[in-house]
């Protein structure tokens, strides 16, 4: 999974859809749909480390939720309601 989430930023480097806002923490890919990929819209409450959970509950949430911070280029684990994020799909 770490390969694929390499390729698809390489990708996105590559053809010059990541722009300054991918330095943000609400940024959102440009390309609609990724195989292996859904988008979440956080819910108030909600922290990364429960989305992680919820993903993959026989994964080690710590690995999911790293996986979701390298997937959506987040530089920590802070999220906020209303924040769409990538997630792999169980």
């Amino acid at each position: 999974m770490l390969i694929a989430a390499a390729t698809l930023l390489a990708s996105l480097l590559g053809f010059g859809l990541a722009s300054a806002a991918m330095a943000t923490d609400h940024h959102v890919p440009a390309v609609p749909v990724h195989r292996g990929l859904s988008q979440v819209v956080v819910q108030p409450g909600q922290t990364l480390w429960s989305i992680a959970v919820h993903t993959d509950p026989s994964a080690d949430p710590r690995l999911a939720e790293q996986r979701i911070i390298q997937l959506n280029g987040l530089s920590s684990s802070s999220i906020a309601a209303g924040q769409r994020l990538w997630i792999p799909q169980g």
